[in-house]
């Protein structure tokens, strides 16, 4: 007998409990702002310094908001241990970590936006993801103004 091939969807992406998602995201994003400080401190003018300083305040108030949505369901707030984070050995080093981190964040936002019916939730996981693509999208413009390449 014929069976119509079932085409994947967003439906079909395995779904975290969305505590434990939001969990890991204010663990992310703790774990961004500190290691932002460090990079901060190595950027080589201010011009880039504004730029990465903006994207730092841009995570803080996205731990504030998952926080807020945590609260929100679980009536408590979650206390999260003190990210382990380590500096970057330089600034390009902290460009490409940077960079490579914030397209891991924007796909992991992006699922759980998918997986989640609350619209308190989807709405934090949305803001998230939409800001972690620009970011993306500037640490890359980042790397490509400051030289930061290696020959394969």
């Amino acid at each position: 007998m014929y069976k119509p091939l079932r085409c994947p969807s967003y439906e079909d992406v395995a779904c975290q409990e969305t505590d434990k998602a939001l969990q890991e995201a204010i663990r992310g994003e703790a774990a961004a702002i500190k290691f932002y400080t460090y990079l901060i401190e190595l950027t080589p003018d201010q011009v880039q310094r504004d730029l990465i300083f903006g994207i730092r305040e841009d995570e803080k108030r996205h731990l504030n908001n998952f926080q807020a949505v945590y609260c929100r369901l679980t009536g408590c707030t979650y206390s999260y241990p003190e990210p382990d984070v380590d500096q970057p050995a330089s600034y390009c080093q902290g460009l490409a970590k940077a960079f490579n981190d914030e397209q891991e964040a924007y796909e992991f936002y992006k699922a759980n936006y998918f997986c989640n019916k609350r619209h308190l939730v989807k709405k934090a996981f949305l803001d998230a993801l939409l800001d972690e693509a620009e970011h993306a999208r500037w640490f890359n413009n980042l790397l490509i103004r400051n030289g930061c390449f290696q020959d394969p």
